[in-house]
């Protein structure tokens, strides 16, 4: 069963039978963090069509080419032997790349210009293969960029020497085999890193040529598709270096900005005839070093420029250089930012010294939007097709994002949570950011999937539901800022926990489908229910889990769920007791294993459930019952009930039955099962009675005719049925015998004796007592003939509740003789 539920941002949410563990899912998670060759120097970071990168890198002198795909693995790593620099890697359309640069020319014996060190394009394909390898210019050459045009032709700029020690600024148009088709040379000196290929149905080339160095001249040129100059506009600024060009493919113009150390930043707009429509100098000369480095055009014509010297400058121009909006800072410029669809402007800077930034939007009109102070120096930016701005770090390894009207939708870390420099960040147009590290490592950051844990009771009875939670962080854009919808495959997957006992499988596919604006744009959540079933076993902690797969436009950050079921309340009761006999039979306490509407639950653990106990308070005592052995239930696994004996005692006491109480207070289940007692303890209470009694009689002696003081005649004594072993009633109450004398004896009472004691005769239960005397006096008589006193048992009486006492017919009677 699937359930859709769309979360803000911010929202709060409570689950009540089941507990969701906090997952983490962040906004731009890590897609891979890694480090790619242990000695080598990422150079140049080149993002790519379906979110695959390509990288430049070099070890010691030589330089290399990775192609890493979305994931971060390796698709091929290849040397680019006889690069002696690269200076620029571009992507090309059917998955390609162009390798700009300086090389070593292979196979010098025997040519006829013998150059040994010149310019390098390289074309690689995604399999590792050099489809294109063009050397070209003359000795000592060094292209800094390149481009293929649609015709198979390539466009190369640079720099070669000129003379002993100076240099000028080249541009050649090469066809696919590296034949020069014509070539442009700035004998001003200088170099060339930026220009521009315009036209339609014609081509036409515009190029920035820069100097650097005395006597070196910056120059704007034109050329046509033969490699004539249409116009050639020397730039007034002395030792003008360009640091960007924009050239307007609608009416031909072009932009170009850059810096002099006597003349400052300064923009300038040339015609398409070649005259200079405007020179604003934006970074005055006595304010430092300047520095005028950042240009962007929307398409209504807006120009937005900044830099820094001593403080930043940043101006929002029309296109005829009216200044729609200027603004100074304390702090550098560290970035600006356009959408050229809408005009919005965004400008960061950030003071070293104080450690604060700003933070500026720019409507098209030049009206200041909103204005934020930043802790963070914030160098790069993307302004999307919704407004929303992201800010981007490489010094704090940061990310931070703001909606269109200002509030900060959230800011985090790249990695860690704590602040990591960076070399350098990027933004990709998928809306992906890498941030490239040390050596060879690189960071990727993109929007993913996440699945929550889960923690879930079995039910007592019926089922439950276990909700797992699918977060996308956000959505990849196309180029041209829309987001592209994503979908995930899901299905459980049995560990610990089985579906015959515990779950019900579920597998399908999510959707997730952009709507319009940002309110569902980030941190969008589906739920996932699993039921998750009642049964009569006491299992421990069983696990199970949901499994994300073939997600489509997104990365599978975190693609399995684990599912976490615990058991549901079980308690211990006691089952029944069985009373104990001294010395003959224990005393058994049965303990058994219930849900809490006492169904009963079977130990399906694998292991022992141990149930721990003391001797609580009761009548018993140490002679009556081993006390030396510990009280322990032990459930096997596949038990229900289990069973523990008290160790009964044999003493020579007649006493009333006595209890003795058990508080079981510990549970051991190393399983985690959730087993306790209905209360703190459980407390059992079992009976131990004595063995059977019997009563005995015995004749004291004989005695003399005439004695006539008071005698003992007999005794009557409390034995242990079994073995005759004296006893001491000691229940607190007597037993009453009740004897009578024997008619037939010769010595008749009253005549011939006379009983003192016969109507009260009684053992007393004071616990000292094992018998009792009968009493008498021996009557005078004339007769001197010898006669038997004969007394029996006639019956007991013993005390309420005790064990019975019998009277057995061997001693039942006893005799005495009254001798002369």
């Amino acid at each position: 069963m699937k359930k859709t539920r769309i979360h803000g941002v911010w929202i709060l949410f409570l689950l009540s039978v089941v507990t969701c563990l906090q997952v983490k899912a962040q906004y731009m998670p890590v897609v891979f963090d890694k480090v790619y060759g242990d000695k080598n120097q990422i150079q140049l970071v080149c993002p790519l069509p379906g979110d695959e990168v390509a990288l430049v890198g070099k070890e010691g002198q030589k330089y290399n080419l990775t192609w890493v795909e979305r994931e971060g693995d390796v698709v091929f790593s290849l040397p680019l032997t006889g690069f002696t620099a690269v200076n620029e890697i571009a992507e090309l359309d059917n998955n390609r790349v162009l390798v700009v640069g300086q090389s070593t020319m292979p196979n010098v014996k025997g040519k006829k210009d013998r150059i040994t060190l010149c310019g390098r394009i390289a074309v690689v394909e995604r399999n590792g293969r050099i489809v294109t390898d063009i050397y070209a210019g003359d000795q000592g050459s060094n292209f800094l960029k390149g481009m293929l045009l649609r015709s198979g032709a390539f466009v190369v700029s640079g720099s070669e020497p000129k003379g002993a020690d100076g240099r000028q600024g080249i541009l050649l148009k090469l066809d696919p085999t590296g034949s020069v088709v014509y070539q442009y040379k700035n004998a001003g000196g200088g170099y060339c890193d930026q220009f521009a290929v315009m036209g339609n149905s014609i081509e036409y080339i515009c190029a920035a040529f820069s100097a650097g160095k005395d006597k070196e001249q910056a120059l704007v040129v034109r050329l046509d598709d033969k490699g004539k100059p249409y116009y050639m506009t020397a730039i007034p600024a002395k030792q003008f270096v360009v640091t960007g060009l924009n050239a307007n493919i609608n009416d031909g113009s072009v932009l170009v900005i850059g810096n002099s150390p006597t003349d400052g930043g300064i923009i300038y707009k040339i015609r398409p005839e070649g005259d200079i429509v405007f020179a604003k100098n934006m970074i005055p000369a006595n304010q430092g070093a300047a520095m005028l480095d950042h240009l962007q055009v929307a398409r209504n014509g807006n120009i937005l420029v900044g830099g820094s010297g001593s403080q930043g400058y940043y101006a929002l121009l029309r296109n005829d250089g009216t200044a729609l909006y200027s603004g100074t800072s304390k702090g550098n410029v560290r970035g600006i930012g356009m959408n050229p669809a809408t005009g919005e402007s965004v400008v960061t800077t950030y003071d070293m010294g104080g450690r604060r930034g700003t933070f500026i939007r720019i409507h098209p009109t030049g009206k200041v939007e909103f204005e934020r102070s930043l802790d963070g120096n914030f160098d790069k930016m993307k302004v999307t097709n919704s407004g929303e701005i992201l800010l981007l770090s490489s010094s704090e390894g940061r990310v931070c994002m703001f909606s269109s009207t200002g509030e900060k939708e959230f800011d985090r870390y790249v990695t860690d949570n704590k602040p990591t420099a960076y070399r350098q960040a990027y933004t990709a147009s998928s809306g992906e950011l890498l941030f490239l590290g040390a050596g060879g490592r690189l960071v990727k950051l993109g929007h993913g999937l996440y699945v929550s844990d889960v923690k879930i009771t079995k039910p007592v009875n019926g089922i439950a539901t276990a909700i797992f939670t699918v977060t996308l962080t956000g959505y990849a854009t196309t180029k041209e800022g829309a987001p592209i919808p994503v979908s995930v495959g899901y299905a459980t997957q049995e560990k610990t926990a089985n579906i015959a006992n515990n779950f019900t499988p579920v597998k399908g596919k999510l959707s997730f489908t952009p709507s319009r604006g940002t309110a569902d744009r980030y941190l969008v959540k589906q739920d996932i229910e699993v039921s998750v079933k009642a049964n009569n076993l006491i299992e421990g902690m069983k696990e199970f889990e949901l499994v994300l797969s073939d997600a489509q436009q997104s990365y599978l950050v975190k693609p399995v769920g684990k599912a976490v079921i615990e058991d549901q309340q079980a308690v211990v009761k006691m089952v029944r007791t069985e009373q104990g006999e001294e010395g003959t039979k224990d005393i058994l306490y049965e303990l058994g294993l219930f849900k809490p509407d006492g169904t009963p639950l079977t130990n399906s653990t694998g292991a022992n459930i141990i149930v721990d106990g003391i001797y609580g308070e009761g009548t018993a005592d140490a002679l009556d019952f081993d006390m030396g052995l510990t009280p322990r239930v032990m459930f096997a696994n596949g038990s229900q009930k289990s069973s523990f004996s008290v160790k009964t005692l044999e003493d020579t006491r007649y006493e009333l039955p006595k209890t003795v109480v058990i508080n079981f207070n510990k549970v051991h289940c190393l399983s985690g099962s959730n087993v306790a007692f209905e209360g703190e303890l459980l407390s059992c209470s079992g009976v131990v009675v004595d063995q059977p009694a019997r009563l005995m009689i015995a004749s004291l002696g004989d005695h003399r005719l005439n004695n006539n003081v008071v005698s003992g005649f007999f005794t009557v004594s409390l034995v242990r049925a079994s073995d005759g072993a004296l006893l001491t009633n000691a229940t607190g109450s007597d037993v009453i015998v009740n004897c009578v004398a024997v008619p037939d004896a010769s010595a008749k009472e009253g005549k011939d004796f006379v009983f003192t004691n016969m109507h009260d005769l009684r053992i007393s239960g004071d616990g000292n007592h094992s018998s009792a005397n009968v009493y008498g006096v021996v009557l005078y008589s004339t007769d001197a003939a010898e006669k038997q006193v004969k007394l029996k048992i006639k019956s007991v009486t013993q005390p309420t509740g005790a064990q019975p006492i019998s009277v057995s017919d061997a001693e039942s009677s006893a005799e005495f003789t009254i001798r002369k």
